[in-house]
């Protein structure tokens, strides 16, 4: 595998397992894992970055460009940043790893809602629950037999409801 992709894939992971959430965290936390990368292998952080900024050339130029691909791969869940490093894969064995990190991304796409029940009321015994997404909250209603009644999304940005 070529440093340049084994060192990209390097810093993208350790964004990752930082990463919030928080769009604007994106840089700061490119920053951090370029850092990192480089510390963990004995050279510079500019070696690190350079492998993006120009190493991507003409598709990604600087750290502006590659910072708004991370954003569309974490927010957007975008396959340009896959594809373009698949294309500055220098063999089969660094397009292998790229397919392979990507594909453990999209196995992970998959949301898991944690449901908690809110309350019964009526007659026709309507179960309310609830389940925390970014932004608020999905309310579901289901029918003593459990079958959906309702959806909806309340916001409520800082998860206050209690």
């Amino acid at each position: 595998m070529s440093k340049k992709i084994y060192q990209i894939i390097e810093v993208i992971n350790k964004v990752k397992k930082s990463y919030n959430g928080d769009p604007y965290s994106i840089s700061r936390l490119r920053q951090k894992a370029e850092n990192i990368v480089g510390s963990r292998l004995g050279i510079y952080h500019s070696t690190v970055s350079d492998k993006f900024r120009r190493g991507l050339e003409p598709d990604i130029w600087g750290t502006g460009d590659f910072d708004r691909l991370l954003k569309e791969y974490f927010c957007e869940k975008s396959d340009r940043l896959k594809n373009i490093l698949l294309k500055h894969g220098s063999d089969s064995e660094d397009k292998s790893i790229i397919e392979e990190f990507f594909k453990e991304e999209e196995s992970s796409k998959r949301v898991k809602l944690n449901l908690e029940i809110i309350e019964t009321f009526g007659t026709d015994q309507i179960h309310t629950m609830r389940a925390s997404v970014p932004g608020g909250w999905l309310i579901f209603c289901f029918s003593n037999e459990m079958s959906m009644r309702g959806i909806t999304f309340y916001p409520d940005t800082n998860h206050e409801w209690k």
